[in-house]
């Protein structure tokens, strides 16, 4: 007995494999590809702090002009990839916070119907930090200056370094020599 698979099948098995990690922010989205043959891992990020809001605009309208940058640059890795999961950071509110709190909810509802498709996966930042540096109250700086320091780079952003910890969480054997980093400014230690 034969299998029929269809033409949708076939296309998405001549593209590389990928686990993508997202630390999702509609300021900065650090982004790690993780290329599953090759091992390679790429660092990124969606920079839309650059992004000026136009004078008429509504906030509303603004973040949904943001929303639209990010499904851009994810549909451009849908066309280059087959994803076969997606990372994120749990959701968590700050009560002082519930403005951002509930745009950040709104860009994680966002993504998890994006990506419907695809498994996904979460992991709170108690438990990246508790991963990365054995103290899950640890801070963001300790825990990029931990990364850099064993990984030998010094991150561009924080956003970055926070999804290449959520990478990190998930992946204990790091090739340190198969990061690849896009932004210009980052150096090697």
């Amino acid at each position: 007995m034969t299998k029929n698979v269809s033409r949708e099948t076939k296309f998405l098995k001549k593209k590389p494999s990928i686990q993508l990690f997202l630390d999702a922010s509609t300021s900065n989205t650090g982004v790690v590809i993780y290329e599953e043959k090759s091992k390679r891992i790429l660092l990124d990020d969606i920079n839309l702090s650059k992004i000026k809001k136009p004078l008429q605009m509504k906030p509303e309208d603004f973040e949904k002009l943001k929303f639209g940058c990010i499904k851009n640059y994810l549909d451009t890795l849908k066309n280059q990839y087959f994803i076969t999961g997606v990372y994120m950071e749990g959701i968590f509110i700050y009560p002082k916070r519930l403005k951002s709190s509930q745009t950040l909810l709104k860009l994680h509802g966002f993504l998890m119907s994006y990506f419907i498709d695809t498994p996904q996966y979460f992991l709170s930042p108690s438990v990246i930090k508790k991963n990365i540096t054995g103290d899950g109250h640890a801070k963001k700086e300790t825990v990029r200056e931990i990364l850099g320091l064993k990984y030998g780079y010094i991150f561009p952003n924080e956003d970055i370094s926070d999804a290449f910890a959520l990478f990190a969480s998930y992946h204990k054997d790091i090739d340190k020599n198969k990061i690849t980093v896009k932004e210009e400014d980052n150096e090697r230690l």
